[in-house]
């Protein structure tokens, strides 16, 4: 999976999650330079309880300063899920 799976993610998700590796690119906000690095897509199925959106957030802050990031996406789509 990867290091920041284990320790940030499972500690505030542990019912699950899946993890995807990818490839992605960005530019660079100061050198314009196009950035490609591998990436990782994390899927997360959430009951949409308040405080959903404080645990990812706290995610994302976590693997912005581990991997010195600029930015993380976060895409927040309501779905029908039967389990």
């Amino acid at each position: 999976m990867g290091p920041i799976s284990g320790p940030e993610i499972t500690a505030r998700f542990p019912d699950g999650f899946t993890v995807l590796s990818g490839g992605g690119q960005w530019r660079d906000q100061i050198s314009k330079k196009i950035i490609r690095e591998p990436s990782r897509v994390v899927q997360i199925v959430l009951p949409g309880e308040a405080e959903d959106l404080a645990r990812l957030n706290e995610i994302v802050e976590a693997y912005k300063g581990r991997f010195r990031q600029q930015s993380v996406a976060v895409i927040l789509h309501r779905a029908c899920v039967s389990i």
